[in-house]
C-alpha cells in the first residue's frame, strides 16, 4: 500500500509538556528537563547590583577573581594589609542579581603580592598564583578546591626561585589543558607552564620572554583559542613603559615565543588582556597619561599585529581589567576613572577590526584602589570587586550587561509544533521525518533553517539549525 504523508504506523511524533505557551505551527525545542518550549528570543536589561561589603578590612591590594563552574562561586583573593599582608579570600554566592560573601580567611599566612587566578575546568580546582614573601618572594602557586563557602588548599608549590617575582598573570589553555604563568623577575620578563592533577601542580622550564635594562611591570595575558596560541602583554620601563606583546605557543610542558611587536609609542601604567570569541581575536586594553586606548590584535604564525587604537575612555585612567562576555558576545573593560572612582565600558568589536564603547557605567562614588574581575557563566554577570579607600573596605558587585538571551542551540531543536498548548499542557510535535502541514508561506523544494526569534528562513542563522525541506506552501518533512 502507497501511503501519500505520514505513515501512521512509524511514530513521528512527541508528546511532551510545555514550558510556555505553544503556538500552532512553530518551530520547538527540547529543555533539559524534557520538557519543550518554542524557539525564541528574550531580550535581557542592563542591571547594577548593589555593593557589598566583602572585607571590613583597611586595606585590600592585589585583587584576582575566578569563578569556579563545578562549585558554582566565585573566588577573590587579596592581599590584606591590615592583618600583616597575609593573603586571603572570601567566596561570593550569587543569587539572582545580588552576591553574598564567606567570612575572609587566610590562604597564605606571609606577605602576598602580585596575585593571579585561574580556573582549571580538567581537574575543577582553582589555582591562585603569587609572590610569596615568606619564601625569597619566589614566584608561588596553591590549588584550591571550592566547597561550599570555603576552599581547601594544597602546599605551596614554587614556579620561579630565580628572584624577585612580581606583576603576575595568568590564564588556561583548553586545547594543551595547561595553565600559563607570565610575570617579571629582575629585570627579565618570563613564562612557564603549569599541570594540574589530581589537585598537584607541576610546572615547565621558565622561558625567558625578554630582558629589559630596567624592569618589565603591568603584565597581562589571554588564550587565544582559534589561534591556539596564548598572548602576554608587559611594560618595559627601558623603553619608556612603552607595552610589548608576544605570542606564546604551548610543547607538551614547554613553551616557545614569537618576535616582540609593540602595541603603541605610548607610555603605559595598566594593560588587561582578553579574548574575544566573537571576533576571535584578542583585545589588549591600556591607559596613557590622559586617555584609554583598546587595540584588536590579530596573529599570524607565531606574531601579533594590531590595527588602529580605540579610545574607550576620554580622560585619564588606571588599573584596567577585562573579562568576555559570551551572551552579549562583548568585552567588559572594568577601570578606575579619572575620578578615582571604578567604572564599566562596553566594548564591542566586529569583524571589519573596529571597535565601538558604550558609555561610561558607574559603579560607586567612593574612590577604588586596586580592583578585579571574572565572569560567571551560570548567572551570565560580571563580578568586580575592588577597594573602596574612602570607607576603607573591600565592596563588589554583579554587573549584567543588556543582551538577547536566546533557547537555540545547534542540538535542542526537534522539530514543529503540531497545535497549540498552554504552559505546563500537554503538546505534540511533528518530529524528524514528519509532514508538518500547519505552515504558510513555503517554497516547495526550498530548504529551511529554524532562526533564533523562531522564525523560518531559507538562510542559517547563528547557529545553523536545518529545519526540513518544503514540499508545499504549508508542508514541511520535518528535518529532511
Amino acid at each position: 500500500m502507497r501511503i501519500i504523508g505520514n505513515d501512521p504506523s512509524v511514530p513521528r511524533q512527541e508528546h511532551a509538556v510545555a514550558n510556555g505557551a505553544l503556538t500552532d505551527g512553530t518551530p520547538v525545542i527540547i529543555n533539559s528537563d524534557g520538557t519543550v518550549s518554542v524557539v525564541a528570543e528574550t531580550s535581557v536589561s542592563q542591571n547594577i547590583g548593589t555593593a557589598v561589603v566583602y572585607s571590613s578590612s583597611s586595606g585590600t591590594e592585589y585583587h584576582a577573581a575566578v569563578y569556579d563552574a563545578s562549585a558554582d562561586r566565585i573566588v577573590l583573593v587579596y592581599k590584606d594589609t591590615s592583618n600583616s599582608d597575609y593573603g586571603t579570600y572570601v567566596v561570593g554566592t550569587v543569587s539572582g542579581t545580588s552576591i553574598s560573601f564567606s567570612t575572609p580567611a587566610v590562604f597564605n599566612s606571609a606577605s602576598t603580592s602580585y596575585l593571579a587566578a585561574t580556573y582549571d575546568p580538567d581537574d575543577q580546582k582553582i589555582v591562585v598564583v603569587f609572590e610569596d614573601g615568606a619564601n625569597s618572594s619566589y614566584g608561588t602557586a596553591m590549588v584550591g578546591t571550592v566547597s561550599g563557602s570555603s576552599v581547601s588548599f594544597g602546599g605551596k608549590s614554587v614556579f620561579n626561585n630565580n628572584g624577585t617575582t612580581r606583576h603576575i598573570a595568568s590564564t588556561y589553555d583548553t586545547s594543551a589543558n595547561k595553565h600559563i604563568f607570565t610575570f617579571a623577575w629582575n629585570t627579565f620578563w618570563s613564562a612557564c607552564t603549569a599541570t594540574v592533577s589530581s589537585g598537584s601542580i607541576s610546572f615547565g622550564s621558565v622561558l625567558e620572554l625578554h630582558q629589559s635594562s630596567n624592569q618589565y611591570r603591568y603584565i597581562s595575558c589571554a588564550y587565544d583559542e582559534a589561534a591556539d596560541k596564548t598572548v602576554v602583554a608587559g611594560a618595559d620601563l627601558g623603553n619608556s613603559t612603552r607595552p610589548q606583546v608576544r605570542v606564546v605557543t604551548v610543547s607538551g610542558t614547554s613553551l616557545t615565543k614569537g618576535n616582540a611587536t609593540q602595541l603603541s609609542t605610548n607610555s603605559t601604567s595598566s594593560i588587561a588582556c582578553v579574548y574575544d570569541a566573537s571576533i576571535q581575536k584578542v583585545i589588549i586594553s591600556q591607559n596613557t597619561s590622559s586617555d584609554g586606548d583598546s587595540f584588536i590584535g590579530t596573529i599570524s604564525g607565531t606574531t601579533i599585529s594590531f590595527g588602529s587604537a580605540y579610545q574607550f575612555t576620554p580622560s585619564s585612567c588606571g588599573r584596567l581589567r577585562s573579562v568576555y562576555h559570551p551572551d552579549a558576545q562583548n568585552v567588559i573593560i572594568f577601570f578606575q576613572d579619572d575620578s578615582s572612582e571604578p567604572a564599566i565600558r562596553i566594548a564591542t568589536a566586529d569583524n571589519t577590526g573596529s571597535i565601538s564603547f558604550s558609555s561610561k557605567i558607574e559603579l560607586d562614588d567612593r574612590n577604588m584602589n586596586t580592583g578585579a574581575i571574572a565572569y560567571d557563566t551560570n548567572s551570565n554577570q560580571t563580578f568586580a570587586a575592588w577597594s573602596n579607600t574612602q570607607d576603607s573596605q573591600g565592596e563588589a558587585l554583579m554587573f549584567r550587561s543588556a543582551y538577547t538571551e536566546q533557547n537555540l542551540t545547534s542540538e535542542n531543536y526537534i522539530g514543529i509544533a503540531r497545535s497549540g498548548a498552554a504552559d505546563t499542557a500537554g503538546a505534540i510535535i511533528d518530529t524528524q521525518g514528519a509532514i508538518a502541514d500547519n505552515l504558510t508561506g513555503l517554497t516547495a523544494g526550498q530548504s529551511y533553517y529554524v532562526q533564533n526569534d523562531g522564525t523560518l528562513s531559507t538562510t542559517a542563522d547563528d547557529p545553523s539549525v536545518f529545519a526540513g525541506t518544503a514540499v508545499s506552501a504549508t508542508k514541511l518533512i520535518v528535518k529532511g
